[in-house]
């Protein structure tokens, strides 16, 4: 079976409460870290009620859409509870979150991403960010209307575009990723990656070994840089993934000889499932045929060449010296440009959010 192991730490920072939820279920088939929003004593409450509605509904060997259907009943949990209390008016929460999935009866882990929390994964010594932020400085990034650093300090850098529990529907981003072990994952709030470099991140991830060690370094970094907001991290190490790997590398080999590589169903937004078959042209042997038959063909008019010279020499008058030239021009033998090359890509599409902007906790 595919297994996990978890360290975790948060830290208020220069908050005067803490708004953050961390969750790690005992089973070790869950995991998430969620930023409330919404004002004193309202964002704790939101992201609260997020991470106990999922820890409640979201079972091991759950399904894909399982999560997804978990994800959508807390943020309509959150929203009736905001929509019917003036106290908790305005409350909403961002939510990332890692769970151990079955798929078809193989192991898969699925990510699930609302608001600016983030997940990274830490594979061969490199860091990469999984999920996108739905903020308004990310979205200027993206369409390259400003820089990386500049987003990190812009005044608007708390605003986002989606959070849960604001409106009474929400679309998370979804990605599924096959377990591998040696793969290190990293769920963090916008209080850790607003202080700490990727670099320094990864500097972390990669000295530490124990996941509580690197948690609590990665919460003391952010401290150190300012720790202007709420600090909350888990690190999830891969330390079994029931030969999936293997199998994904069988796979490849095997799609060597096979002329159809099937891409495995993702969902869409409603959690249903579509299916995507690629057909591979085998490549064929129609080149070196080529190559062959215009090879012999230069050597027939080679040799034809060669034998009119020798008639020429021997038939010619006896009292003159014949000059004959004989001149060989190089055949250059072409590629087939009928020879078929296919190249097979997959990716996964996250369909775009229509919700307004909202404010984080200032």
């Amino acid at each position: 079976m595919t297994r996990l192991v978890a360290g975790s730490a948060t830290d208020i920072g220069r908050r005067q409460i803490n708004q953050d939820r961390v969750l790690i279920t005992d089973d070790g088939h869950l995991f998430a870290v969620a930023d409330g929003m919404g004002g004193h004593r309202r964002g704790e409450v939101a992201a609260e009620m997020a991470v106990a509605h999922l820890a409640g509904h979201m079972h091991a060997e759950d399904s894909l859409e399982h999560l997804v259907t978990a994800i959508s009943d807390a943020n309509r949990t959150v929203f009736e509870a905001s929509s019917s209390n003036p106290d908790l008016q305005g409350m909403g929460t961002t939510l990332t979150a890692l769970a151990v999935i079955q798929d078809d009866g193989e192991a898969r882990l699925a990510i699930a991403n609302v608001g600016d929390s983030r997940t990274y994964l830490l594979r061969s010594g490199e860091l990469e960010q999984l999920t996108e932020d739905h903020s308004m400085v990310a979205e200027m990034v993206r369409e390259g209307h400003l820089s990386v650093e500049g987003a990190r300090t812009h005044r608007q850098r708390s605003v986002l575009t989606r959070a849960l529990g604001v409106e009474p529907h929400v679309e998370a981003d979804i990605i599924e990723v096959l377990p591998s072990i040696g793969d290190r994952y990293l769920l963090c709030s916008d209080g850790l990656c607003g202080e700490v470099t990727d670099e320094q991140t990864a500097s972390v991830l990669r000295r530490l070994a124990r996941p509580d060690e690197a948690a609590r370094e990665l919460v003391r970094l952010a401290l150190t840089s300012g720790g202007s907001d709420n600090i909350s991290v888990i690190v999830i190490d891969v330390v079994d993934d029931d030969n999936a790997a293997q199998r994904a590398s069988d796979g490849i080999r095997d799609e060597a000889v096979s002329p159809t590589r099937i891409i495995p169903a993702t969902p869409s937004a409603d959690g249903a499932k579509q299916g995507t078959r690629l057909r591979r042209t085998p490549r064929t042997t129609a080149r070196s045929r080529i190559i062959t038959w215009r090879t012999l063909l230069f050597t027939v008019l080679l040799g034809a060449l060669a034998t009119i010279a020798v008639l020429v020499v021997r038939n010619a008058p006896s009292d003159e010296t014949p000059s004959v030239t004989v001149s060989v021009v190089p055949t250059t033998v072409a590629a087939n440009p009928f020879d078929p090359v296919t190249s097979v890509t997959g990716g996964s599409v996250a369909a775009p959010s229509t919700g307004g902007p909202t404010s984080s906790t200032p």
